[in-house]
């Protein structure tokens, strides 16, 4: 029950490494599993943790760490292909791998014709990269997402926040039908080198703390320019969580949709949840907490839905070595001149990719959730009826909800929570604890 009203309240677990069944535990990140045969008793044995130190990196720059990522990555049996959804961090992998192999170098992309989210037009552009490339484009639909969406959440076997991860599931399947069985993917940039929002908010918050009230401004302008124009919002999200933390937990559960749909008889359990700690105070620390938590959730789900289709993925960027390399840095070389992600894009531009190396309309891997919701309401609404409700959900609240407008993204995404974790509920049978 404590899983279940924590994922309604915040979309995800305090613990990251435990699992929505009972009893299953993911093993952690960097540690090993001793099992001793004769008396049964399990310990798990760290052999590797990002520290609050990270040792000197030498001088070698961040091209020279990604490059010997990728010349690492490459080593395989098979051919090696490439996600690739037309934003910097998997068009500078497929820009840089593709020029290591002698065999055509496939790549696959999403694309959504008439969307504003479609990014399609910025991966034909990778095109010219190497004359070995070959690009696949596939165009999933709403009846393909109705059509699938019980053996999505089978795959992952746990609720998801956002029709995105049909999108991947979606691309993943394109690439076994081409025969690709291994493809590079471009997770853990954005948590590694500050691609997010939130980051921007950090960086500048910490200039004040550290009383660089010059350089505040003028980053900030910077960053108005190039990256986001709301900074002062994204400034109010990372003073956040410079609040207390019981203060924080209030604002949290207040500003969370999940909240009323939880039926009042269960809202007293609300207070005793700990919010999950996805983000930090600080640049650094706010990059390691979102390895932690956000990043963790997201390679579940590709491994889920690469795995439904017997491909093996791989992340280049998450190569222990330039992630440490990432973490040494100052924030100002990462964030610099307004724009995030900075030796990445000085990367690719190099490589003579100037229009996607400095892109401002940062969309980021997403799927036309609403439109798909109208479209396949008949659909979601005979599964509604269909389905086992938890005492814990009021219905009349989510229905209430339903029958909105849904226009803003938090209504979306408490939809696809709430509707996915429904079937989940459904589909393996289970029941609150």
């Amino acid at each position: 029950e404590e899983r279940l009203l924590e994922f309604l309240l915040f979309g995800a677990a305090s613990d990251p490494y435990e699992t929505f069944f009972e009893g299953i535990s993911a093993v952690k990140p960097g540690h090993s599993i001793v099992f001793d045969l004769d008396s049964g008793a399990k310990a798990a044995l760290p052999y590797y943790e990002i520290g609050t130190v990270i040792p000197d990196m030498g001088s070698a720059d961040f091209t020279t760490h990604f490059e010997n990522s990728i010349n690492e990555h490459l080593i395989a049996d098979v051919a090696v292909g490439s996600c690739l959804s037309g934003g910097l961090d998997s068009s500078l992998i497929v820009a840089i791998a593709a020029q290591k192999i002698n065999y055509p170098f496939q790549t696959f992309t999403a694309s959504f014709p008439g969307e504003p989210i479609d990014e399609a037009v910025y991966a034909r552009k990778l095109e010219r990269a190497s004359e070995r490339i070959v690009q696949h484009f596939t165009t999933p639909s709403a009846a393909e997402f109705g059509a699938a969406i019980d053996d999505l959440i089978w795959s992952i076997e746990r609720p998801f926040g956002s029709a995105s991860v049909f999108a991947q599931r979606a691309v993943m399947a394109t690439a076994n039908a081409a025969g690709t069985k291994v493809l590079l993917d471009g997770q853990g940039a954005d948590e590694v080198f500050g691609g997010y929002y939130p980051f921007a908010g950090a960086f500048l918050i910490d200039h004040l703390r550290g009383g660089r009230i010059r350089l505040f401004f003028k980053d900030y302008k910077a960053l108005k320019a190039n990256f986001n124009p709301k900074m002062r919002k994204a400034m109010m999200r990372a003073a956040y969580y410079h609040l207390p933390a019981w203060v924080q937990r209030i604002g949290r559960k207040k500003m969370r949709k999940g909240a009323a749909i939880i039926a009042p008889a269960f809202r007293k359990k609300l207070e005793k949840l700990r919010s999950p700690a996805r983000a930090a105070r600080g640049f650094h620390n706010m990059a390691r907490a979102s390895v932690a938590f956000g990043l963790y959730e997201l390679l579940h789900y590709e491994d889920r839905n690469s795995m439904r289709f017997s491909i093996e993925t791989r992340v280049p960027f998450l190569d222990h070595r330039l992630v440490e390399w990432g973490l040494a840095q100052n924030p100002g070389d990462l964030l610099r001149e307004g724009w995030t992600k900075y030796p990445l894009r000085k990367s690719l531009d190099s490589l003579g990719f100037n229009e996607l190396a400095w892109r401002k309309d940062k969309i980021g891997f997403a799927a036309p959730q609403l439109s798909w919701m109208k479209a396949l309401r008949p659909q979601l609404e005979e599964l509604l009826q269909k389905s086992r409700w938890p005492e814990q959900i009021d219905k009349a609240a989510f229905y209430t909800m339903w029958n909105g407008e849904m226009q803003s993204a938090e209504d979306q995404t408490a939809f696809w929570r709430i509707f996915s974790l429904l079937r989940w509920y459904n589909l393996f049978e289970v029941e609150i604890v």
